[in-house]
């Protein structure tokens, strides 16, 4: 029997003394998960029920003031679910009759010994499993129904079983509209047969999991990008079938797109672009483009974590050296031209610029260098120091 390993609090009110001290013994010792707060008339036990804490009530009947049945509809006014046992000597028809109709989870009379406890326990143990069990199931009745994902229940032929209200936020349709449609056609056409592959996979795969991006046409004509995740949970006795998460991910793909647009640019710039990373020891070089690898002679991966000075040879001008390390060192930009050499050992004029980059606290993260090679000239045509703050 699948019962709860958490502790049960139980409330039990009777006016009898030596009855409450005798049913809590008997009860705790019967299963240690189970605590006894005792009362001795309704009016105490409602209060202690304000409390809150209290997983399960097990009263008498005939008590003064209210008795067991018009404490039992005081309590079922505010908490129509508690678990509630008639634990009686009176056990007329009538009594059990209208503990019914009020709602009483279960009618016990007391019949002495130690048996009618264990039979006590084991009924307030159960209706504290089936109470959290139902409430359990109603929680995540709401989570789901509350939940931004759409969330889909899919036979091995991909037929629609079960959606969610959220599908309608996210796909713009409905969870009615969708029940018993073939979820092939949620995706556009270009990219189902990559998705369907992965789902015939994740079919074969009891218990595996898969996650895929697609787009998806809405009613309207939009297409967004939606993101999925699918569980394997075919033949479960409750689920018995894959259950399906998905989430609209347009915004990150529209990113990820122009990050990429933005990458590429800088990829195929005609000057040579740099970054290099402040953190650590001596500003290494962590990006390069392929202008930069073409005007030096020096791959990326030769180079890589390497400060940008082996670039300088025997008469590159040391002052120039220096305004670029002072100006790294304050954080501040400075462009300056230089002698440089290539893999090959040949020299060039390269006009560089060195900028900080700060992220949105205001923090230097990167520094970025544009390399620009300079048409050739004779010494005596070009200042070897001339350089200049950018603004």
């Amino acid at each position: 029997m699948n019962v709860t390993a958490d502790p049960i609090h139980l409330l039990h009110v009777d006016d009898d003394p030596q009855i409450v001290e005798l049913t809590a013994t008997f009860l705790e010792r019967e299963d240690d998960r189970i605590t006894v707060t005792t009362a001795m008339d309704a009016g105490e036990g409602l209060d202690i029920l304000a409390t809150g804490g209290i997983d399960c009530v097990v009263s008498d009947y005939n008590m003064p003031g209210l008795n067991g049945i018009e404490f039992l509809e005081a309590v079922r006014a505010d908490r129509p679910n508690l678990p509630f046992v008639l634990f009686t000597g009176k056990g007329s028809e009538e009594v059990a009759g209208d503990a019914i109709s009020a709602g009483v989870s279960d009618y016990l009379q007391k019949g002495g010994g130690a048996d009618e406890y264990a039979l006590l326990a084991n009924r307030i143990i159960n209706l504290v499993q089936k109470h959290r069990n139902e409430r359990a199931r109603e929680r995540d009745q709401i989570i789901i129904t509350e939940a931004t994902d759409a969330i889909l229940i899919v036979g091995p032929d991909a037929t629609v079983k079960y959606a969610t209200p959220s599908t309608e936020t996210v796909m713009g349709r409905s969870s009615d509209d969708l029940r018993g449609t073939d979820g092939a056609e949620l995706i556009v056409p270009e990219d189902r047969p990559r998705v369907m592959a992965a789902f015939a996979e994740l079919v074969a795969d009891p218990g595996g999991r898969r996650t895929v991006e697609f787009r998806h046409e809405r009613p309207d004509g939009s297409r967004i990008w939606i993101e999925t995740r699918g569980h394997n949970l075919l033949g479960r006795e409750l689920i018995d079938g894959v259950v399906i998460y998905g989430r609209d991910v347009t915004d990150r793909k529209e990113r990820e797109a122009e990050l990429e647009r933005r990458s590429r640019i800088i990829d195929e710039a005609p000057i040579g672009i740099t970054l290099s990373d402040p953190s650590r020891e001596d500003n290494p070089l962590v990006y390069v483009n392929a202008a930069f690898e073409a005007m030096t002679g020096y791959a990326f991966e030769s180079i890589d974590g390497h400060n940008c000075r082996f670039l300088q040879g025997e008469r590159t001008d040391p002052e120039a050296v220096t305004a670029m390390r002072d100006a790294i060192a304050a954080q501040e930009p400075i462009t300056v031209e230089v002698r440089n050499y290539r893999k090959d050992g040949t020299e060039f004029w390269n006009r560089v610029t060195v900028a900080p980059i700060e992220n949105d606290a205001g923090e230097v993260t990167n520094f970025v260098g544009f390399q620009e090679r300079l048409p050739d000239s004779a010494d005596g045509d070009r200042d070897p120091i001339r350089r200049s703050h950018v603004d």
